[in-house]
């Protein structure tokens, strides 16, 4: 499954007192000048429920959104991505999955981590408490659980079982899992609907495919609904219905291809 870190090299950035620079866009012009080879930052934004900078003193502390706004603008500047991430306790619930939701619904934050080490000021909750943390980030986000152990023989198997002869390989993801960088999106859209053109070959008769397109890109979609139908074998595309309602009318070139 492809992630925003693949072939990346991220710094890991703790608190903004740990840096010897006087301002965010320095951090990032340092970066640029000394380690050309990475990719961007891995921002720590939040400890239990309260935000990095209640342990932190520096101008470059993060105290909420506004902050790691500033800290997406200066590395874009210089080409390189924000993701976030924190450290839950498990304590208080809402409050911490709450600081989460904000950090990564940040425009521009590429992605959120959950930092879970084993110690004493690391995940102190129970699994039940954990498991409504995630369903909490999971449903502000827009994220489907994680699909444990999910195999095309599996499936088949329940296909068997349930008497299905065939059935339909999709991923109509909405708007905002694709990413701003055009080219990634397509790359994106590009693996998934290899990936299940491969298991439709693998498994004849068993599995169609409806192809992923990198939606708001409407060239992009365009050129891997050709590619999906005459190279892949494509048995129709995946779309969402309701998709950028303001501004409909540009998306249908797609529609008529």
């Amino acid at each position: 499954m492809p992630t925003p870190y693949d072939g990346k090299i991220l710094l890991v950035q703790v608190k903004g007192q740990f840096l010897a620079r006087k301002s965010i866009g320095d951090v990032s012009r340092m970066i640029v000048d000394n380690v050309p080879n990475v990719d961007g930052v891995f921002l720590q934004t939040s400890q239990g429920r309260e935000w990095q900078g209640k342990f932190d003193n520096d101008a470059k502390e993060i105290n909420g959104p506004n902050e790691i706004s500033q800290w997406v603008s200066a590395m874009a500047s210089r080409g390189l991505d924000t993701h976030v991430w924190g450290i839950p306790h498990g304590l208080s619930i809402q409050e911490e999955a709450q600081k989460f939701i904000d950090a990564a619904k940040t425009p521009g934050v590429k992605s959120l981590g959950l930092d879970v080490e084993h110690g004493a000021n690391y995940y102190r909750g129970t699994a039940d408490a954990a498991r409504q943390m995630m369903q909490l980030i999971r449903d502000a986000l827009g994220w489907a659980p994680a699909q444990q152990g999910w195999s095309a023989a599996k499936s088949i198997e329940d296909m068997d079982r349930g008497g299905v002869a065939g059935a339909m390989l999709s991923l109509p993801h909405s708007v905002h899992i694709w990413p701003e960088d055009r080219k990634e999106g397509r790359r994106l859209a590009r693996e998934w609907n290899e990936f299940m053109a491969q298991l439709a070959l693998d498994h004849p008769g068993r599995f169609g495919v409806f192809a992923a397109l990198p939606i708001l890109d409407i060239e992009g979609s365009l050129k891997e609904i050709e590619h999906a139908f005459d190279a892949l074998g494509a048995h129709g595309v995946a779309l969402m219905t309701n998709i950028d309602c303001e501004n409909a009318q540009r998306l249908m070139p797609r529609w008529n291809k």
